[in-house]
């Protein structure tokens, strides 16, 4: 059995509130950032960046309220463990402070067994004062904890619903914005051709480069340089080349996050695709392809020109999910995984080579 002195380990471990009140503040200071991007004269690419701000801020926030809320979790457990002993303890402690002081050091031996039960006594007592402070500190604790994580909850809801308003004004926006310049008119006949043919992304890939869609936008060839970002937040859970049938990046993301364009490209193919789900497959300049699968809904149009920064699309999944995941103990989070493969005439490339370096 755990015993009281076990709590004194346990209130040692686990993340510090500071870590959690930090998260807190980046996320209140997000808010500031959405009443600038309502009034900014490209507002469909800034509220697309307070969106992504938004869903970095969430993440971090519910990243810190995880270790507070295990560790709240282990100190109940240790409480809940210890209701006989901690019974025990406070009906001695009734006990001691009911009872008159004669009455208990009295002892049949006379008075130097008594003052030898007092000493004794006054031992115990020291003993039994400890685990109770022990006792006090631990639910004290939970209490704080408890305090915290609901504070931080609030944050968590009130950032939920500021994303969710940006994401509203996107979306009309997006429906009140004059059409997107076009690279080419898309070929039904010519799309259903290059579906039937290829068996594999790869297959696809190939066969767009033989068509006629490849011209990528004027102005945007850059070599092939790195520096682009990460169209969508999350974490790489696989690197280039891990696995050979899909060699790009396996990117982790949150429930329903945006997707935006890591440049300005034309869409060369957007649609589902085997068991990648939906794929955009963009040219951002001429010679290089990058593609994009696993999204659960496509902005654009095949022969569009989209701008850099601008939503091409989002993952799967409820957004409110931060939410659910949150009142869970030892939970996995709830997770859409974005696949990026970028390729250029011989083939696929590692995406450090195209992507920002301090997104890997």
């Amino acid at each position: 059995m755990i015993r009281l002195a076990a709590l004194i380990w346990v209130l040692a471990t686990g993340a510090p509130a500071q870590d959690l009140r930090e998260a807190s503040a980046t996320l209140i200071g997000i808010s500031e950032r959405l009443e600038a991007a309502e009034g900014s004269r490209d507002k469909i690419r800034a509220l697309t960046e307070v969106v992504q701000a938004y869903e970095a801020g969430l993440a971090s926030l519910r990243d810190e309220m995880r270790p507070l809320a295990e560790r709240q979790a282990v100190l109940e457990q240790v409480i809940a463990a210890q209701q006989a002993e901690i019974a025990d303890l406070l009906g001695v402690l009734q006990t001691i402070g009911a009872e008159a002081p004669p009455a208990l050091m009295a002892h049949p031996s006379g008075l130097l067994g008594s003052a030898r039960a007092g000493m004794i006594l006054s031992h115990m007592s020291d003993g039994l004062q400890a685990r109770a402070d022990a006792l006090s500190a631990t639910l004290a604790e939970i209490e704080a904890l408890r305090a915290e994580r609901e504070a931080a909850l609030g944050v968590l809801q009130t950032g939920l619903e500021n994303m969710t308003e940006a994401r509203g004004q996107i979306a009309r926006a997006l429906a009140d914005r004059e059409p997107l310049p076009k690279r080419f008119e898309e070929d039904a006949i010519d799309t259903a051709l290059l579906l039937a043919g290829a068996e594999t992304l790869e297959a696809l890939a190939d066969g767009l480069a033989q068509t006629g869609r490849r011209q990528a936008p004027e102005g945007s060839a850059d070599g092939g340089a790195g520096g682009h970002p990460l169209p969508v937040t999350g974490e790489i859970s696989q690197r280039f080349d891990a696995d050979q049938t899909r060699p790009g990046w396996m990117v982790q993301t949150a429930p329903a996050a945006l997707v935006r364009m890591p440049a300005t490209a034309t869409i060369l193919y957007a649609g589902p695709l085997l068991d990648y789900g939906n794929v955009v497959i963009l040219e951002p300049e001429a010679g290089l392809m990058v593609i994009l699968a696993g999204l659960a809904k496509i902005e654009g149009e095949v022969g569009d020109i989209v701008a850099e920064g601008y939503p091409i699309g989002e993952m799967g999944g409820q957004i409110d999910a931060i939410l659910a995941h949150d009142s869970t103990v030892n939970g996995i989070a709830p997770t859409e995984t974005l696949y990026i493969e970028v390729r250029d005439q011989d083939g696929p490339r590692d995406p450090a080579t195209w992507f920002a370096k301090d997104e890997e």
